[in-house]
């Protein structure tokens, strides 16, 4: 059996160091409070940046989050009782750990 999992915000957690790193960035690299919105969980939405300064910090913290990121709380669990079952779960394109 095949089945596509979304990893972002579901396996790993990297909503919440995405939303951390971009409170960084706003304050320390672009010394501004540009915040429009801070319901909205993507930066391009909180904040009023530009796009060069989108662009920006994606090339400071985009690698450094996905590979750094822990797994959201129960989903290494789910993913083991999956394994047993026989259920297996490939992802194309992932730079991450090998587990």
């Amino acid at each position: 059996m095949k089945i596509g999992i979304d990893l972002d915000g579901v396996v790993f957690d990297t909503e919440r160091a995405f939303r951390v790193a971009s409170e960084v960035y706003e304050v320390q690299e672009l010394k501004q409070n540009t915040i429009k919105d801070n319901r909205q969980l993507r930066c391009q939405e909180r904040y009023s940046w530009s796009e060069e300064e989108i662009q920006r910090f994606l090339k400071l913290y985009h690698e450094k989050i996905v590979k750094e990121t822990s797994y959201v709380v129960g989903a290494r669990e789910i993913l083991n009782l999956l394994k047993k079952e026989r259920i297996y779960i490939n992802c194309n394109n992932c730079k991450r750990r090998n587990e």
